[in-house]
């Protein structure tokens, strides 16, 4: 449905739509309560059939949902790339990280200062308690 409005030069908002739609017309049974299980490890566990022997397939079958853990801490990972590379890509914004990180830090300051003592001060009461 998409493919054929990006190759047709298509409205996109009304094929969106229309895509909402039939997936809102689709029946879903929320009464059956599935365990979730979240399967963390290397790469290929979670995306090579072979190396995981179907795991997550087996697991699917038999009535389990798979938490998708893994590709969300790949997605972090890669966003924390993509930023780091950017810095070292012309044309060099210094004036822009510097004002930024003065923002984060100045303007943070009242925020640290207030986690900075209630922190204190309940350290102050535990330590009173013990001695």
């Amino acid at each position: 449905m998409l493919n054929e409005t990006l190759l047709n030069h298509g409205n996109i908002n009304n094929t969106m739509k229309l895509a909402r739609r039939e997936f809102g017309s689709i029946k879903v049974d929320k009464s059956i309560q599935k365990p979730r299980i979240g399967i963390i490890g290397e790469f290929y566990l979670r995306w090579h059939a072979f190396s995981n022997n179907n795991f997550f397939e087996m697991i699917e079958k038999l009535g389990g949902e798979i938490l998708d853990v893994v590709e969300s801490i790949g997605r972090i990972a890669l966003f924390f790339i993509s930023g780091v590379t950017r810095i070292f890509v012309r044309p060099f914004q210094a004036d822009k990280i510097i004002d930024h990180t003065w923002f984060i830090g100045v303007k943070s300051l009242f925020v640290i200062i207030l986690t900075g003592t209630f922190t204190g001060m309940v350290q102050i009461g535990h330590h009173g308690d013990t001695g």
